[in-house]
C-alpha cells in the first residue's frame, strides 16, 4: 500500500487505470469462494499456501490501488485509528480475564 502512496509514477497510473483494482476484486472474491466452498484450497498443504499467497496478494494491491486516490496522510491517519481501534478491542477481554483472577 505504502508504494501506491509515495511512488508517483504509480500512483498516477493506478489511478488512470480501473483495470488494477477490478482484477485484484474478481480475484480476491474468487479465492474467497474457493476457501469457501473447497475443502482441497483450506486443508492440503501446497494448495493452502498458494491460495493465501494469492488471497494477500490480491487484497494489497486492491488497498494500494484504492488508496492511491485518497492523501497520503489521510490514509496513514486512518490506518493507525484502526490499528489503535482493533488492539483495544482486543486487548479488553485480556484484561478483564486477568481482573478476575
Amino acid at each position: 500500500m505504502v508504494m501506491f502512496l509515495y511512488i508517483k509514477s504509480l500512483k498516477r497510473y493506478s489511478r488512470h487505470n480501473e483495470w488494477i483494482w477490478i482484477t485484484a476484486l474478481v480475484v480476491w472474491i474468487l479465492t474467497v469462494i474457493s476457501f469457501a466452498f473447497y475443502e482441497d484450497t483450506r486443508r492440503h498443504f501446497p494448495h493452502n499456501m498458494i491460495f493465501l499467497g494469492i488471497f494477500t496478494l490480491c487484497l494489497s494491491v486492491l488497498l494500494g490501488a484504492v488508496a492511491s486516490h485518497y492523501d497520503e496522510e489521510a490514509v496513514l491517519l486512518a490506518a493507525g485509528i484502526t490499528a489503535v481501534r482493533i488492539l483495544s478491542s482486543s486487548s479488553k477481554p485480556y484484561f478483564r480475564l486477568k481482573k478476575k483472577l
